[in-house]
């Protein structure tokens, strides 16, 4: 019998940039920054940058953007009900 080793990252513990984390969701850049400005997400960079591009985020917000996704194509809730609910009952900071 073989085995099979995986090889990976344990995303949680790592910061990834906005077209990483956009990429692993399978959603725009635009989404993503409009979840931002909704304080849906927040980026982890220690210096607030005003470039989009320069953001890292927590491995953790990949969750929260699934989760936003499915609120809003499941259920049609807008980004300030996203925002209330996951803030509020699912995945407090």
């Amino acid at each position: 019998m073989t085995q099979k080793i995986l090889v990976g990252t344990i995303i949680e513990e790592t910061s990834i940039t906005l077209a990483e984390l956009s990429r692993v969701c399978c959603v725009e850049t635009n989404y993503l920054i409009d979840l931002v400005a909704e304080g849906i997400l927040d980026p982890i960079s220690d210096i607030q940058q005003d470039e989009p591009e320069q953001w890292l985020f927590a491995g953790s917000c990949i969750k929260r953007v699934h989760i936003s996704l499915r609120l809003q194509q499941d259920l049609e809730v807008n980004l300030a009900g996203i925002s209330l609910i996951i803030d509020k009952y699912l995945l407090p900071y």
